[in-house]
């Protein structure tokens, strides 16, 4: 069985193929486009991609995309009663919601192609299109390459469909999701912000600070303490009197590819 799994509408974009559970091939858009952290549909990772395996469209079972829009659905409803962001904040997120459904679609105008997407039933030869929720699809990846039957996994990120933070247990082919951080709060947030306001601005720089980090010392840890709670069961939560992402006035914008994160920080 083949399966091909996109990273799409999101920074470093990206493509892997999967035959019977091995890889075959894996490339992120950025090494074709030359752009860091190329964003947007990974046209030119997927046309190498299949070039290179030589893999017709009929061969692939399924195609994958590590986001569900439907993911967590209830909880940005209910944030959105809650909070009432503007205006602009719901119509981008709506934007975003439409994109990412309609994967399928970017994927045959990528190739070239107008069908529609249908699961293998003998009738057709077009695969099955997926979403896999964010957090998921990290853990699956770490999980299934990494020889062991069962384990305990923890996914750390910015944000992905609503939810920063996602841990539990992988047995087989079965996750079970023990706990989640939901958005507004998230260590990936506080990591870029912390990040911005030393003066590093590009997105993706965090990798920077983690490598000064070995050379300081944490002087500031009373202000991290007031930035962030711990919590008990390994929740946490931030004190958003410092951060912007829930004022709906913080974004990232892919321009010709090339990502940009608004602020995270506030003035205080």
């Amino acid at each position: 069985m083949l399966i091909l799994g996109l990273n799409a509408h999101h920074p470093d974009a990206s493509v892997a193929l999967i035959k019977d559970g091995e890889l075959l091939w894996a490339a992120e858009e950025e090494r074709f486009s030359r752009v860091k952290h190329a964003s947007g549909f990974p046209v030119l990772s997927l046309k190498a991609c299949l070039k290179e395996t030589g893999i017709e469209f009929s061969d692939i079972a399924f195609v994958a995309l590590s986001r569900n829009p439907k993911a967590n659905l209830l909880r940005k409803i209910l944030f959105t009663l809650i909070n009432v962001p503007e205006a602009k904040f719901v119509l981008n997120r709506m934007k975003a919601f439409c994109k990412t459904s309609g994967f399928a679609d970017d994927f045959w105008t990528a190739m070239g192609r107008h069908e529609e997407g249908q699961c293998p039933n003998g009738k057709s030869s077009a695969p099955c299109f997926l979403h896999v929720e964010h957090h998921l699809a990290h853990a699956a990846s770490a999980y299934y390459v990494s020889g062991f039957d069962k384990a305990a996994f923890l996914s750390l990120d910015g944000l992905g469909d609503f939810s920063s933070a996602m841990w539990g247990l992988a047995d087989g082919r079965q996750f079970c999701t023990l706990d989640r951080i939901y958005f507004p709060h998230s260590a990936g947030f506080l990591y870029t912000a912390g990040t911005q306001f030393l003066g590093f601005l590009n997105f993706g720089d965090e990798y920077k600070v983690m490598g000064l980090a070995a050379y300081g010392k944490p002087v500031f840890i009373e202000q991290f303490r007031k930035m962030v709670v711990l919590k008990p069961r390994g929740r946490f939560a931030l004190n958003l009197d410092y951060f912007m992402q829930h004022k709906g006035q913080v974004k990232i914008r892919w321009e010709g590819g090339r990502p940009e994160q608004d602020i995270l920080y506030s003035p205080k």
